[in-house]
């Protein structure tokens, strides 16, 4: 069913509703009394459970299906928080096997490690002269 026809099926009912109130009012008393008496109290009945139901099941059970809710969203952040700490303690003691690890590394500086070099490679005392003398002879 199109928009355009439903606007026109209710707008025709309404102005039939309104019609038969305005000459129900006029004639002072209701067309088809009975049946809609009968309607009436049919409907009231229904209303009147349903409010019974709402106001001893519904209210109760929306409250207990929130609190499982909020239940549930809170030991999932209390999860997250959890595994969040793990990977967190795991960084610090990574951080820390790095942290003695380079201080181990730092008592033997880059200078220590040159003067390891220089010794390892240093010319002896014969290299020392006969490099002099080749430099003062103009070799």
């Amino acid at each position: 069913m199109t928009s355009v026809t439903l606007l026109i099926v209710s707008g025709v009912c309404s102005v039939f509703f309104v019609a038969l109130f305005a000459i129900e009012n006029k004639r002072g008393k209701a067309f088809f009394a009975r049946p809609r008496l009968w309607l009436d109290g049919i409907l009231h009945s229904v209303y009147v459970r349903l409010a019974n139901m709402f106001i001893h099941v519904g209210q109760g059970k929306t409250r207990l299906v929130l609190h499982f809710i909020l239940h549930r969203i809170l030991s999932l952040l209390v999860a997250f928080f959890r595994r969040c700490e793990h990977y967190f303690s795991a960084l610090l003691y990574r951080n820390k096997r790095v942290a003695r690890k380079v201080a181990r590394q730092k008592s033997n500086n880059h200078l220590v490690e040159i003067k390891a070099h220089k010794d390892a490679n240093a010319l002896s005392a014969d290299e020392k002269t006969q490099l002099k003398d080749k430099i003062l002879n103009g070799e």
